[in-house]
C-alpha cells in the first residue's frame, strides 16, 4: 500500500511559532538562549537538540527581534516587504520534516510603519498553519519595561492567537525558569 505525503509535517505535530514579546533590553534573548541553547543574543539560525529518547529536534531561532535590526533601506515599503519575505522564508524552513518550529524575539510596537509588526508575524505564522504561542515579558528585566499586557493580548487575539496560548512572564526572575515554563507548555525543544 502506497502512502502519499501531502506535507513535510505529515508525520508529526504542527510546527510551533513561539514569540517572546518585550521591549528593548527586557530579557527576550536571554530567555531564548536559555530555552534553545543558542550561542549569543544576536543568534539567527538553527539549533538542534536531542530529547531523552535520542530523537533530534531542530528549531529555527531569531534571538534578536527583527525590529531591533538597523534599517539599511530608507524605502518604507521595500524594507517591510523584505522583512516579510525573510520571515516567510524562516517559516518555510521551520515547517521542514525535522523541524519543530520557530522561536523569535518580538518587540510589540504597534506604530511601526517601516518594519514588520508583531501582528504581521503571528498572522503569517497562523497562515502557514503554525500552532502559535506568545510570551509577554512584563515586567521586563529592565524595570522601566512594563507593557500594557491587556492591549498586547487583545492585539494577539485579534489576529487569531488562542487566548490559552498567551502567557505573561516576569523577566525579573531567572531566565532558566521562564525557559522551563515555555518548554513545558510548548515542548518546542
Amino acid at each position: 500500500m502506497e502512502t502519499k505525503l501531502t506535507s513535510s509535517n505529515t508525520n508529526h505535530a504542527s510546527p510551533k511559532f513561539i514569540g517572546v514579546i518585550g521591549e528593548r533590553n527586557s530579557g527576550k534573548s536571554t530567555i531564548i538562549r536559555s530555552l534553545t541553547g543558542c550561542s549569543s543574543s544576536r543568534f539567527r539560525g538553527t539549533v538542534t537538540a536531542e530529547d531523552s529518547l535520542g530523537n533530534k529536534r531542530c528549531v529555527e531561532v531569531v534571538c534578536s527581534s527583527p525590529q531591533e535590526l538597523s534599517l539599511n533601506n530608507p524605502n518604507v515599503l521595500t524594507t517591510r516587504a523584505i522583512e516579510i519575505s525573510n520571515f516567510e522564508s524562516l517559516l518555510a524552513k521551520a515547517q521542514g520534516f525535522s523541524f519543530n518550529g520557530l522561536v523569535s524575539a518580538i518587540q510589540p510596537k504597534s506604530s511601526l510603519r517601516k518594519r514588520i509588526t508583531m501582528e504581521i508575524m503571528f498572522n503569517l505564522a497562523l497562515h502557514h498553519k503554525f500552532n502559535c504561542f506568545a510570551y509577554i515579558l512584563s515586567p521586563g528585566y529592565n524595570q522601566n519595561s512594563v507593557l500594557n499586557d491587556a492591549e498586547i493580548i487583545a492585539r494577539l487575539v485579534s489576529v487569531g492567537v488562542l487566548q490559552k496560548n498567551i502567557k505573561t512572564l516576569n523577566a525579573e526572575q531567572f531566565a532558566i525558569l521562564n525557559a522551563e515554563i515555555i518548554r513545558n507548555q510548548t515542548r518546542i525543544i
